[in-house]
């Protein structure tokens, strides 16, 4: 089993947990960091003939910006696709990482059909 500690600044302390069965609870402890992490987001699935497969994004792209804003999170990606919308921006960009090259890609505002996860970068 793996933990992932998600909060900048602390970092899981390694220990060995016996699980037994109808235990619900882990016990964890944390620790503040010597490094500071820092997250990517990586697209994971893009649904088969919208927006996103329509613009060439694939699973896998690493988003790096939406609409002029570094996405560093999943709710910085969701928060920056609202705030396109409420401005009632025709166009945005975003940004890809992909085999080590950005693609970028221009679309109308919103979340683009398209499944992410953070993945530390």
């Amino acid at each position: 089993m793996r933990v992932v500690a998600k909060k900048t600044g602390f970092a899981l302390l390694d220990r060995t947990v016996e699980l037994k069965a109808g235990r619900h609870e882990i016990p964890i402890a944390l620790e503040a960091a010597d490094t500071t992490f820092t997250w990517k987001v990586r697209i994971t699935f893009v649904s088969p003939g919208g927006p996103a497969d329509r613009l060439g994004l694939r699973a896998g792209d690493v988003i790096t910006a939406y609409d002029g804003r570094a996405i560093g999170s999943s709710r910085s990606f969701s928060e920056a696709g609202r705030a396109a919308k409420a401005a009632k921006k025709q166009k945005v960009a975003m940004s890809v990482e992909r085999s080590g090259e950005t693609v970028t890609v221009e679309m109308a505002p919103g979340v683009p059909g398209v499944r992410v996860e953070e993945i530390e970068g």
